[in-house]
């Protein structure tokens, strides 16, 4: 199967989910509104979350995949499948004691992630401060555990915990198929989540029981779900993964070098997000637009970046292995394109007509218009970001193919230390706009970063058909943004007219692109055309 048509079938998959997403954030939106209960279900799921992000997407294959392709190469399938196994008897220990010790410490992670749920916990703090300027004496240690806000975001996460733990074997299983080609039951398995959490705000209605509780209980549900689909898949595609009695040999070792770093470099932009939730708990509200406008601008980067990623690696460990260079460098040359096809796009839309996407997504029931500004105003400043969170996606897998996660986890580490920073020193002057904009800062810092290593490596050499069709996607995307503003500002107010915005601006960028052979017809054409079952992932 070819690069490209790899990528539209995991792509297919992610739209799919994206969009069964944004139903289950519409319901959960207008069930519960921009409210306390809207910021519990943000704080308890985020937890689980990001290690199904920082694992499913990052880590985990970073380290998995070119061990997993390495070994395949040189002891054949019967010792891949031992190495499979032995690094699913030896995670599976390590996720099942530390989900745990988790639960078990949870009231006082949840401090940690969520502080400003406590009313004490803030008025200690302001103290501090006080004591700090000299103004008032050190304030007692407050009384903490009488938040109900913060009590039950406590019991929502250790339901929802076990959840993350079912993603790392999903991670495993997704991996062995993506190696070996089959991408559709690893992209298709996240789609079960949102059909579990839409269906329990559908009946809620009807049976109504607990919103916050149920949800919780479905995903914890959907996990395991996930996990039964892919092990099926696995066991059709003729690969046995079994436990079995845990060695420390030379590639379980290298496997660890690999993953511990990976968790910071793969898990950057999650770990972000997390610093931004926790700054944002202390204003009301703040983490639900932060947690809303996350959802929108996640479509664009799940459906290129992540898909361009989970395709690429496997592809670069390929060529990689092969010492195939000219391999290499089309591969980046190409997904680039491609990414750029779709990014820059996505970018102008979000910059030029935020109000309409969110008022068209969101708006209605609980969540008002002043929500619907508040988001809309988030999403320019990651409009101006989101390419950078696409091209830490493309970039992080040329490291990883050459067993290298020590130099992405460096530049991940400043990236954090940025946008920290820069987020604590200006919420106080830009409230909760301070987060994304030092989130985007901070992102473009690590691309340049990872840039300069892939052109050290010269993994990453420019051709000449790159350079023409970035030319020809900016025109489109300038043509586009003038539709855009000129039937947001320049036509009166109809029915259905966001939807009419948003479908016209999309439909001249691909119209324009069309007729300008971004991609020409003859490459559509044949990146279309069913392949020979024989043929190797990595070719363009």
């Amino acid at each position: 199967m070819s690069f490209i048509k790899s990528a539209f079938t995991v792509g297919a998959n992610t739209l799919l989910t994206r969009i069964l997403g944004f139903v289950r954030e519409i319901l959960i939106a207008r069930t519960l509104g921009a409210s306390d209960l809207s910021d519990i279900w943000v704080a308890a799921f985020r937890f689980p979350n990001l290690f199904r992000r920082m694992i499913a997407e990052g880590a985990f294959n970073a380290a998995f995949a070119p061990t997993y392709g390495r070994i395949h190469q040189e002891e054949g399938a019967e010792g891949a499948e031992k190495f499979s196994g032995n690094i699913l008897s030896f995670m599976s220990l390590i996720i099942v004691i530390g989900t745990v010790l988790l639960q078990l410490a949870m009231p006082y992670i949840i401090y940690l992630l969520a502080p400003g749920y406590s009313d004490a916990f803030q008025t200690w703090l302001s103290g501090i401060v006080s004591w700090v300027s000299g103004t008032s004496a050190f304030p007692a240690a407050p009384i903490l555990g009488n938040d109900e806000k913060l009590n039950l975001t406590v019991a929502l996460t250790i339901i929802c915990l076990p959840y993350a733990g079912f993603m790392f074997l999903n991670a495993l299983q997704s991996a062995i198929l993506n190696y070996q080609g089959r991408f559709f039951a690893g992209a298709f398995a996240p789609m079960i989540l949102n059909i579990m959490l839409s269906g329990v705000l559908l009946l809620h209605p009807y049976f109504q029981y607990d919103p916050l509780y149920a949800m919780g209980w479905g995903a914890f549900a959907s996990g395991a779900l996930q996990s039964l689909f892919l092990f099926l898949a696995v066991k059709r595609s003729g690969v046995r993964l079994r436990f079995h009695k845990i060695e420390m040999n030379d590639n379980l070792r290298r496997f660890k070098k690999l993953f511990f770093p990976g968790l910071v470099s793969g898990g950057v932009t999650q770990i972000n997000i997390l610093v931004g939730s926790i700054i944002a708990s202390f204003s009301a509200g703040a983490m639900s637009y932060l947690y809303f406008s996350d959802r929108v601008y996640q479509l664009p980067l799940g459906l290129i970046g992540v898909t361009l990623g989970v395709v690429l690696l496997p592809a670069l460990v390929r060529t990689v292995t092969a010492h195939d260079a000219a391999g290499t460098r089309k591969l980046y040359n190409r997904s680039l394109e491609f990414a750029a096809f779709l990014t820059l796009p996505c970018s102008a839309a979000l910059l030029f007509i935020s109000e309409e996407i969110v008022r068209l997504l969101y708006e209605g029931g609980k969540f008002t218009p002043q929500d619907t500004q508040a988001v809309a105003n988030i999403l320019k400043i990651y409009a101006l970001a989101l390419p950078a969170f696409i091209l830490i996606k493309l970039f992080s897998p040329g490291y990883y193919a050459k067993e290298d996660t020590k130099r992405p986890m460096k530049f991940a580490l400043i990236d954090l230390l940025i946008n920290a920073g820069l987020a604590a020193l200006l919420f106080p002057i830009f409230s909760f706009y301070a987060i994304p904009t030092a989130g985007a800062l901070a992102a473009w810092v690590n691309v340049y970063l990872l840039y300069k290593g892939l052109r050290a490596d010269q993994s990453l050499v420019y051709d000449g058909f790159i350079k023409d069709r970035m030319i020809k996607i900016g025109g489109c995307c300038a043509v586009m943004a003038a539709v855009a503003l000129g039937l947001k500002y320049g036509t009166p107010q109809f029915f259905a007219k966001d939807a009419t915005v948003i479908a016209v601006s999309a439909l001249m960028y691909f119209v324009f692109g069309y007729f300008f052979e971004i991609i020409p017809k003859s490459e559509f054409k044949k990146y279309m055309t069913r392949k020979k079952k024989t043929e190797n992932i990595s070719e363009i």
